[in-house]
């Protein structure tokens, strides 16, 4: 498209107008432009015909704009832009000043205002909920209605409070002769009487909006607590979702209590003036709404009668007494409780590591590797500096299967940032334990020469314990490689591997050998197979000039090997010419994904992109540079579609463990002969910026998991390095689920690892099932999912996990189960060491799309000396999950026996969601 564009206005004017080709924003809908001269922004639709009334909605906004006045900012269509065909793209809007202005959500948290640079005052936070009252007031006096209302739509000034509302072209528009709705609308802000009738909330018109105006008031006025979130009185099960109580009008806050639900403690409602209170009961879930101007006539009037508290300037309230004050003063009480107990306690101290920085050519980013042929001397004195070194970190890794108390775990801000949306009873943990319905193992042993630990032709074929996509329970592929070392965490090989079939049904079966080409090393993680094809793929890499690559220096990987055993293949990767490769490099390296039925195969490193017909290995379909905005980004997952038409990316920008990550995925829809970014995730309304973990989809394209964080804290206390403190960024972990619908992906469910904890507030103990706090990391490969031990002496060990419940999770082809990524609880010691290694499956279910507790799958193992290798995939007919896991037994005269065992989960004998039967004690 040319970047110049004509602009045209409703008394026949045509103005030039022109832009840069890079957007200052982009989204599902559309891209935003600056236009060169700075004074206006320019929205072009990314498929402009694709509602064929949208540009006559356009005109009818720009014929009727709401009236201009003092602290009300629109970003308003001014003149509609088409081409110099005369084709309609989109809309000229106001060029907006953001510099001083951030999302009113970051306004409801104390933590949100400190990192926006927020003022704390309380008085600044009604000033906002005023100017917010006045926009709406502004727009419903024009005959307009917002729908989609809700805190990140919404943009408050830093410094005047003043309002701001953008993407006004979604709004509900009431025109010369015409309505037109708003089709987008945000669970947990819908009014009941549209959810309970199942109707479009835009059908309510205006009165939508008052709904939205009383919860995002009350947020505002009672630090940031939603109004339908409290606690669960004793025997009660509530439903875990915001919108799922507004709509059984689970209100707590009400003149007369709640039989079902109490108010959250950290609440001011109780010093709210009897007017306010009245105001919000009647508008969330009484018999008549308050109107905008009612609202800004009570809200002006209550500001003049606020008074200033003598103790803390920021500090504002109605009554005797501040609540600020006693709120804070029963904070300091409770963490200084919290210090003591865990001062009493005195956990170990876990270490957090600092990666190195590669300077390599763009590769793949493997688990580590055994070390390289070396000199025996050099050996010996290598493995005496180890020991060492394991000495100076005993017990100082950083263990998953730990839990270290935050500081502020019963504080006022955890408890509404982070739990009020996770306080779910223990009866709504409907996991079924279900146990493997078949067992095999098949045990290998060898000589692991610790001083060498090379590869050797005359070891036995070991299984590699990653398995690829596979079909059912019948052909289930597998890949045999060289026994290598104690260290089989290993991907790489230098010979001949073979692949077998294992059927659990009848027997195993070898398909033959593929042979590596001479001189090369393979590169086994996340290794594909096409079942109709019989054809494996794996990374290609070459040798150093100095000759390491397994264990030295890490290979150059530069092409996908495509074998079966008549003969191979290769599938070049290379980045584009004007890309720094080193910067690549040390930002990810690169991924390929193949499709399922197994016909094209797609690479891309955080810059480059390319795709294959794999059919046709010598020339690539597709071979472009991606924007720029990802150079700093590494790749964690690529997946291209059976049509080839769609990619989706997942990308993560390395972070240091005190500083927060950034993290997104792509969606890229194939336009003549380039991929197009059709939606950036990160773009989004209410985007986490902790996201792009990982990411899977269903086979049709309208369901998405993306594993991600949410409610970073940064814990000053509870870790070290070399006996001194660090500070280390926290979260939880979860998975985002995502619907396509006509107006885009919509962010439908989320789900978290769950633990049952005691949680006390102010004294009174709420018994609570929420996620256990753990460390934002960023996967250094996502392709490593294992379990190492380390230990010193005979005493306790501890165990470092590289699985995770929000990273190499999956989604049933037909979009219908969800199993989550592998979690560990065990204990470690020199004597007995003993992993139960689980996942948990969710069904996805009715015309809403809601997630449901199905199943808890679980192995338990024993085992010696290092790893415990794992790996569980389901199959492609949703009937089957296999956990392969493979242990390690090593005698006093360095015998190994390695044993793999292989448990398969039949998901038919499961019941239906709704009729599982509550473990209540388990701990998930």
């Amino acid at each position: 498209m040319s970047n110049t564009l004509y602009c045209h206005y409703p008394d026949g004017r045509k103005e030039t107008i022109r832009h840069p080709a890079k957007p200052l924003n982009q989204g599902a809908d559309g891209a935003i432009f600056a236009s060169t001269d700075r004074r206006y922004a320019l929205k072009i639709y990314h498929h402009p015909d694709k509602d064929p009334r949208r540009e006559h909605k356009l005109w009818q906004m720009i014929e009727h704009t709401p009236p201009a006045q003092q602290g009300v900012t629109f970003a308003w269509p001014l003149a509609i832009l088409k081409t110099h065909r005369g084709k309609f793209v989109g809309y000229l809007m106001p060029l907006l000043n953001f510099k001083h202005e951030v999302q009113l959500e970051q306004l409801l948290s104390a933590r949100a205002r400190q990192q926006s640079k927020l003022p704390e005052s309380y008085l600044f936070r009604l000033n906002a909920a005023i100017e917010l009252v006045r926009c709406v007031e502004a727009l419903h006096r024009s005959g307009h209605a917002i729908i989609d209302f809700k805190p990140v739509n919404v943009m408050v000034n830093r410094r005047t409070a003043a309002i701001s509302i953008v993407d006004c072209d979604g709004f509900f528009i009431r025109g010369s002769h015409d309505q037109f709705p708003g089709h987008q609308y945000t669970a947990g802000y819908i009014a009941p009487e549209a959810h309970n009738n199942k109707l479009p909330p835009d059908q309510l018109d205006q009165a939508q909006d008052l709904f939205a105006l009383a919860v995002i008031v009350f947020q505002l006025l009672n630090n940031g607590i939603h109004p339908f979130q409290g606690v669960p009185k004793p025997g009660t099960k509530l439903p875990t979702d915001n919108q799922a109580r507004i709509s059984a009008a689970l209100y707590p806050y009400g003149e007369q209590p709640h039989p079902r639900i109490g108010p959250s403690p950290w609440s001011l409602h109780r010093h709210f003036p009897v007017n306010l209170r009245g105001a919000l009961e009647s508008s969330l879930i009484g018999p008549k709404r308050h109107s905008a101007q009612q609202w800004l006539q009570l809200l002006e009037t209550l500001r003049e009668h606020i008074s200033q508290c003598q103790k803390t300037a920021d500090h504002y309230y109605w009554g005797e007494e501040c609540p600020h004050c006693r709120q804070s003063a029963g904070q300091t009480q409770q963490l200084a409780a919290t210090a003591k107990a865990a001062a009493q306690r005195k956990p170990r101290k876990p270490t957090i590591k600092t990666r190195p920085t590669r300077h390599t050519a763009a590769q793949p980013t493997p688990p580590p590797a055994p070390t390289a042929t070396i000199s025996t001397g050099f050996a010996w004195f290598m493995i005496v500096a180890v020991i060492l070194v394991g000495i100076i970190f005993f017990n100082n890794d950083h263990s998953d299967d730990s839990r270290y108390p935050s500081p502020d775990d019963t504080a006022d801000e955890v408890f509404k940032d982070s739990y009020s949306e996770m306080l779910i009873p223990a009866s709504d943990l409907n996991f079924l334990i279900l146990d493997p319905a078949k067992t095999t193992t098949e045990t290998v042993a060898y000589t692991d020469d610790v001083v060498r630990m090379t590869y050797d032709d005359g070891q036995p074929d070991s299984i590699f314990y990653q398995l690829p996509e596979f079909s059912s329970a019948s052909a289930i592929p597998y890949l045999k490689r060289k026994a290598i070392s104690l260290n089989t965490t290993t991907t790489m090989i230098s010979g001949a591997y073979d692949i077998g079939i294992r059927d659990f049904n009848d027997h195993n079966r070898m398909l033959g050998q593929n042979n590596n080409p001479k001189n090369n090393i393979l590169m086994l993680s996340d290794w594909q197979y096409d079942e109709a094809t019989a054809t494996s793929y794996t990374y290609l890499c070459i040798r150093h000039n100095d000759g390491s690559g397994i264990g030295g220096a890490l290979p150059i990987c530069q092409h996908v090997l495509q074998s079966k055993t008549n003969g191979s293949a290769r599938f070049e990767f290379t980045e584009q010419p004007d890309t720094d490769t080193s910067t690549a490099a040390q930002a990810g390296g690169w991924r390929y994904d193949l499709s399922n039925n197994g016909r094209y195969l797609a690479m891309a490193s955080n810059r480059t992109l390319i795709v294959y017909k794999t059919n046709n290995p010598k020339q690539p379909l597709v071979q472009q540079l991606l924007p720029a905005d990802q150079l700093q980004q590494s790749i964690n997952r690529i997946i291209i579609d059976d049509s080839g038409e769609q990619i989706y990316l997942a990308l993560t920008a390395p972070a240091k463990p005190n500083e927060a990550f950034s993290g997104t995925v792509l969606e890229l829809q194939k336009t003549g002969q380039e991929y197009q970014i059709s939606t950036d995730f990160s773009t989004l309304t209410d985007p986490n910026t902790l996201s792009g973990i990982d990411v899977a989809i269903n086979a049709d394209g309208t369901i998405m998991a993306i594993g991600e964080y949410t409610d970073s804290y940064l814990n000053t206390t509870d870790y070290t390095s070399l006996g001194s403190p660090v500070d280390v960024l926290e979260g939880f972990a979860r998975i985002s689920l995502w619907q396509r619908t006509s107006e885009g992906w919509q962010q439908i469910s989320t789900v978290h690892e769950l633990k049952s904890a005691n949680v006390t507030i102010n004294g009174e103990a709420f018994y609570t099932d929420k996620p256990p706090r753990e460390l934002i990391t960023v996967p250094q490969t996502i392709s490593a999912y294992y379990f190492r031990a380390s230990w010193f002496g005979g005493g306790q060990g501890s165990i470092q996990s590289h699985a995770a419940f929000n990273r190499h999770f999956q989604l049933s082809r037909d979009g219908k189960i969800l199993m989550s990524g592998l979690t560990l609880n065990g204990q470690n010691n020199r004597q007995n060491s003993t992993m139960t290694v689980s996942t948990h499956l969710y069904g996805i279910t009715g015309s809403d799309v809601a997630l449901a507790a199905i199943a808890k799958l679980a192995v338990s193992r024993q085992y010696d000396q290092n790893y415990l290798l794992v790996d569980a995939r389901m199959s492609k007919d949703a009937a089957t999950i296999i956990f392969n896991t493979t242990t390690n037994v090593r005698s006093v005269s360095r015998q190994i026996q390695q044993t793999t065992r292989f448990d398969l989960f039949d998901l038919n004998s499961l019941s239906q969601p709704e009729s599982v039967t509550t473990d209540g004690g388990s701990t998930y």
